[in-house]
This record gives structure tokens, sequence and C-alpha cells, in this order.
């Protein structure tokens, strides 16, 4: 990560996104592919609110980058995600 960057750790200042706008983030990808990274543990797991789910802008801008903390992935996955690996 470039020292310039900053990622929000603080989940009182972080934002929820719709599967919708989590999936545009991540660069389109598709409904099963998001379902799919989930259960591989490359994904955290989302955060439900009645029937409809939501992810933290910030796990987007982790995943992005290439770093996402293993305390919130669900495996513990040290490696980091495996998107565009």
């Amino acid at each position: 990560m470039k020292p310039t960057q900053t990622i929000n750790d603080d989940p009182r200042n972080d934002f929820l996104l719709s599967d919708e706008d989590f999936r545009k983030t991540l660069g389109g990808i598709s409904r099963s592919t998001l379902w799919r990274r989930i259960k591989e543990g490359t994904i955290p797991e989302p955060i439900k609110i009645g029937r409809r789910s939501f992810y933290r802008r910030s796990w987007a801008d982790r995943i992005i980058v290439g770093e996402l903390p293993a305390a919130q992935s669900p495996t513990g996955n040290e490696e980091g995600p495996k998107i565009g690996r």
C-alpha cells in the first residue's frame, strides 16, 4: 500500500455498501463470484440487516489494494485476498 493511501479502520466512520454497489466497486464481479469468494474466505461475510446484505466500504478498499486483515477474514487467511491472482 502506498504511504499516502489511507483506509478507514474506524467502523463509526465507515459506510455500508449494498450487494450491488460492493460488486461494482470490485470491478463488476458477478453475484455468484462474490458468494464463491465469501465461501473461500477471501471476502468477509456480509453484514445482514433484515434480508439484505451489506459490506463495509473499507473491506472493498482493502481488497482493491491487496490487503485484508486476517481478523476480518472468516478463514483467518493471512495471505490476503485472492482476487486478481
